[in-house]
């Protein structure tokens, strides 16, 4: 009966050292999905700002593409200005010149 009682008393501790291994384990396994719900929460929320940003700079290419359409229109009619100064000094070159021959025939 000696050993009868010694075995059940190792049994019993073995028992134990198993319940608390395993008591041990679930502990530490509810604390990394905790701990992995936590980082998930963060990377949600950094996924959230990348969007916004991405968002934002998406906004801001296409304001800059706005604004340089309309620096090429405004280059555009300086040109077509200036041309038009060119065109209008022509012509005036012409009527100077028509005016003084025909004075000059006169």
């Amino acid at each position: 009966m000696g050993e009868d009682g010694c075995l059940q008393k190792n049994s019993a501790r073995s028992q134990n050292c198993s319940d608390a291994l395993l008591e041990s384990a679930i502990q530490k396994a509810v604390l990394a999905k905790k701990s992995g719900e936590e980082t998930l929460g963060e990377l949600c929320v950094q996924g959230e700002q990348l969007q916004r940003t991405g968002q934002r700079l998406h906004e801001a290419d296409q304001s800059i593409a706005r604004a340089q359409a309309q620096t090429n229109y405004i280059r555009m009619l300086s040109r077509v200005g200036q041309s038009a100064k060119l065109v209008l000094f022509g012509l005036l070159c012409v009527v100077i010149v028509f005016s003084l021959l025909w004075k000059a025939a006169r």
